[in-house]
């Protein structure tokens, strides 16, 4: 790091030795419609999704905050899944017009039960997002009042809350020196407190309205 530091940056440095820029740090035209589908289909075909379109948390894992970032502004992943003609994920075909229909909620929170969960219980937030399947855990706290009430209107029992561990891993010397960790880390922190947030207004409500 204080190599690049002096250098003026890793793109500097690269330029001084004579060497090319590989991978995330390729400058890309990013506004090229074709440009973004290229990189969409590689790495959907590259990191293990088999051609299916990936989900955020999956760019950001492998470093790929630039991809994420235009996709962003291309409007998303569904749409941008359309657009690059990889296949959409069930839970990206579904959009936030659809997640406000209780029957849509219910069908993809019983399906994930019955793939992943234990019957007749609400599986935990962070059960959902490390399946992936964070969108059903926001189309509840946005549309449907929460967790406790989505339970409560399906018969779920709610389990027993495990003690989140807060102690974080050891981080290598300059992690967070580095954009994209820093983004990474954020990101998993935004989504984490949002969830938080969301179940604790979801018990001011039921509170309220027993």
């Amino acid at each position: 790091n204080v190599i690049f530091r002096r250098s003026g940056g890793l793109r500097k440095l690269a330029h001084k030795l004579g060497l090319s820029m590989g991978g995330r740090h390729v400058e890309r035209n990013w506004s090229d419609p074709e440009v973004l589908k290229a990189e969409v289909q590689n790495f959907a075909f590259v990191n293990g999704t088999a051609g299916i379109m990936f989900s955020g948390l999956e760019l950001l894992a492998h470093g790929r905050a630039d991809l994420h970032a235009a996709i962003v502004r291309n409007g998303g992943l569904r749409i941008t899944g359309l657009q690059c003609g990889v296949q959409l994920r069930d839970s990206q075909n579904v959009t936030r017009r659809d997640w406000a229909n209780f029957a849509v909620l219910e069908s993809a929170l019983t399906a994930y039960i019955r793939a992943n969960g234990t019957a007749g219980m609400m599986p935990l937030a962070r059960e959902f997002r490390a399946a992936g399947r964070g969108d059903i855990v926001h189309a509840m706290h946005v549309h449907h009042f929460g967790m406790i009430s989505v339970a409560a209107k399906l018969g779920l029992r709610q389990g027993a809350k495990r003690p989140l561990d807060c102690r974080a891993e050891p981080k290598p010397n300059g992690y967070w020196k580095v954009r994209e960790n820093l983004q990474k880390e954020l990101f998993a922190f935004a989504t984490w407190a949002q969830a938080r947030t969301g179940a604790q207004q979801a018990a001011a409500i039921a509170a309220a309205t027993a």
